[in-house]
């Protein structure tokens, strides 16, 4: 039923060992819980027969705990040591897929979006998504491979492929899932620390020391109780798997009709499904809230990536920002250049009792990724004022400058900025 290599699948330690010292640390721990999840999940991708693989990048800044993540992922089949760098060439990873079939296939250093451009991103996500190899004139086998893949970057991938093609990128977006550290986030991916560690590199060092001490057993485990129950009752099997993720999309409010779910929403369903058959049989904590960890990553991948909302919700979130700035209310002031950097968007009051909404270049890029192929759109073009030469406007939004070019969006009528 499973079938894989052993150059990188290996034991060390309990299960025991790895449940205590690594997987109860990570109780209510979002993004390193999914981490696992994801690597749980990867033999459930045959018993329910998805053609396709998908996979998680942890993007943020550094030293925010992107590699400790990728690390977890791989604790549960194999070695943390030894996960694969982006130090390869794509076919490289292409020969490389029976090792991890049935397996977590992690990848660190990836970088996506600083590598080969968005060409790169492309053929990446969409090849580790196939999970086959291309046929060479000295390999035959494109035998397809079935695992859940991970990668780490300084910036989503998305921001490479959105700025050439919106429709690529919403496509990878649906095998590729960002996760998004925030770069305020005080303890980097851990969501807080547990009792007895006083900040996040000790947390982060118990686990990598458990790591080192603990690795393999919990997908050794699962493995073996899955071929157990589903030599038991294949059927019974899949439609427990099946009943979970749609438990999961109900809660996410996807489940209405089969035009609202989606790859992501099944993904994170196949999630779920995996924890609670490793909870059933003792390889993951009792404590571990599997459902709302998945509940909860579904919804900052979705809130973190604007071309997933219409450019109405968008802008009705720019509106809701503290740090938007309501020029109707009272006199301009004066502001130096970090300050309105700051703000980044401004609501003034046009002519003819319009009311607009004016961003900077970097909040307009940022809210907007997908700005030129809504351009392309009647419905938002036609609110977007322009100069003949520019696609922005000259408006004043500080009293010590008179004039300066912004992105001004009318706002429609049932959207006029409080």
């Amino acid at each position: 039923m499973f079938t894989r290599r052993r150059t990188f699948a290996a034991k060390k330690g309990t299960l025991r060992g790895w449940r205590e010292n690594v997987a109860v640390p990570l109780t209510g721990q979002v993004i390193p819980m999914i981490a696992v999840l994801g690597a749980l999940a990867a033999p459930l991708l045959r018993i329910v027969g998805d053609n396709e693989n998908f996979g998680f990048e942890f993007s943020g800044p550094p030293e925010t705990g992107k590699t400790t993540s990728l690390k977890i992922m791989a604790s549960v089949s194999g070695n943390p040591a030894n996960v694969p760098t982006f130090n390869a060439t794509l076919a490289a990873f292409e020969d490389r897929f029976q090792e991890f079939n049935d397996a977590p296939y992690p990848v660190d250093e990836a970088n996506l979006a600083d590598r080969g451009g968005p060409a790169f991103v492309k053929d990446f996500a969409f090849s580790m998504a196939n999970g086959r190899a291309r046929e060479t004139r000295f390999s035959k086998d494109r035998t397809a491979c079935r695992f859940v893949f991970g990668s780490s970057s300084n910036r989503p991938f998305y921001e490479c492929l959105i700025s050439s093609n919106a429709y690529v990128a919403d496509a990878a977006l649906q095998r590729l899932f960002p996760l998004v550290i925030d770069n305020d986030a005080e303890l980097g991916v851990f969501d807080h620390l547990p009792n007895g560690f006083a900040s996040s590199g000790e947390l982060a060092t118990h686990l990598k020391d458990a790591m080192e001490a603990h690795y393999g057993a919990p997908l050794q485990h699962l493995l073996k109780r899955l071929v157990e129950a589903r030599a038991s009752n294949a059927e019974a099997l899949r439609m427990q798997i099946e009943k979970k993720i749609a438990v999961f999309e109900l809660e996410v409010g996807v489940a209405a009709t089969a035009r609202g779910k989606s790859r992501a929403s099944t993904a994170f369903g196949l999630l779920y499904a995996a924890g609670c058959f490793a909870q059933l049989h003792d390889i993951l904590p009792k404590d571990w809230e599997c459902r709302a960890a998945c509940v909860e990553a579904y919804h900052r991948y979705r809130s973190g990536l604007p071309t997933l909302k219409s450019w109405r919700e968008r802008i009705g979130e720019v509106l809701k920002r503290p740090q938007t700035l309501d020029l109707r209310q009272s006199d301009l002031k004066p502001l130096n250049d970090e300050e309105v950097a700051s703000h980044g968007a401004f609501i003034r009051s046009g002519v003819k009792g319009r009311v607009e909404l004016l961003l900077s270049d970097r909040l307009q890029q940022a809210i907007f990724p997908d700005w030129r192929s809504l351009m392309q759109s009647a419905d938002f073009a036609t609110q977007v004022k322009r100069s003949k030469e520019h696609t922005t406007v000259h408006r004043q939004i500080r009293s010590n400058v008179k004039r300066e070019r912004v992105v001004c969006i009318v706002l429609p009528p049932e959207i006029d900025g409080g």
